[in-house]
């Protein structure tokens, strides 16, 4: 668990370990018979959900207070979630998005333990944080706010570890917003539905490669590459063949930045396509 930095002076051999260590101390108080401790400890989790580097600290936590502590852990557990997702109709508001990304990260971390999916107080907390997140990645596409979306979308897969039926709700969702939108909202909400998993809507993500907006083809296009064993490689070969350019591009994108797959002897005839901009996707 240690190694040596410097004579008399030592280290953690990774920081993994104190993140765990920090955690389950953490978990402790948290179920601790006196409620001092536990109010302290609360309090200073509180002040450090803003420090990205208590981040990993704050979702071990809440794995720890779960599988550990069971029944009362689980409470607690509940509690921070809840307080995290709260923030959002606070007077300050939740800047940043940060309980929102916590909490979903939170989840993520627990998300698939069976028995939890049982409980509805944690379905009900995961069908709010998966709304929340939902309606906040189409308001800051709809607002063009980049660093925002980027952060949202970052979280993303992590909502692909929660209940099937949440992560369902969640790609219908962003599914039905689609129509009428502009290419900026269209490329995004094709970028958060890749981002699913398992659950990602691998057709609806293939009729976006015939979008209109290169933008929107080129978003679909590694969205489905993202998707790796998910990806419907046999449907992206048949788009090949496709009398559209654009398409045709977009589909060698996808299967090229495949790289877990040996895909060279099916991509090579692209080389001699009679667009440019597929021939270029090829070499690339």
């Amino acid at each position: 668990i240690f190694e040596v930095v410097a004579r008399g002076t030592y280290g953690w051999w990774h920081q993994t370990f104190l993140e765990y260590l920090a955690a389950a101390e953490l978990a402790l108080a948290f179920v601790s018979p006196h409620v001092e401790i536990q109010e302290a400890f609360w309090y200073l989790a509180w002040d450090k959900r803003k420090y990205s580097r208590w981040i990993e600290i704050l979702r071990l936590m809440v794995g720890i207070l779960i599988y550990e502590f069971r029944r009362q852990g689980t409470q607690k557990a509940l509690e921070w979630l809840h307080a995290l997702v709260a923030q959002r109709a606070a007077s300050e508001g939740d800047v940043g998005d940060l309980g929102l990304t916590l909490a979903i990260r939170s989840l993520s971390e627990i998300g698939e333990t069976a028995h939890l999916w049982e409980e509805p107080a944690f379905l009900e907390l995961e069908e709010a944080v998966a709304n929340t997140w939902t309606q906040a990645v189409l308001e800051a596409a709809d607002r063009g706010h980049e660093v925002r979306q980027a952060r949202l979308l970052y979280v993303a897969e992590e909502i692909g570890h929660f209940n099937p039926s949440v992560v369902q709700a969640v790609a219908n969702q962003l599914m039905a917003s689609i129509t009428g939108k502009n290419a900026r909202i269209r490329k995004v909400i094709i970028q958060a539905l890749g981002r699913l998993g398992r659950y990602a809507p691998a057709g609806f993500i293939m009729q976006a490669l015939s979008d209109k907006h290169s933008k929107v083809r080129e978003a679909a296009a590694y969205a489905l590459a993202e998707l790796e064993e998910y990806a419907p490689i046999d449907a992206l070969i048949q788009v090949l063949k496709s009398e559209n350019r654009a398409v045709r591009a977009a589909a060698m994108l996808a299967l090229g930045e495949m790289r877990k797959v040996d895909l060279r002897e099916i991509l090579l005839p692209g080389l001699h396509d009679e667009d440019y901009s597929v021939r270029e996707e090829t070499v690339r």
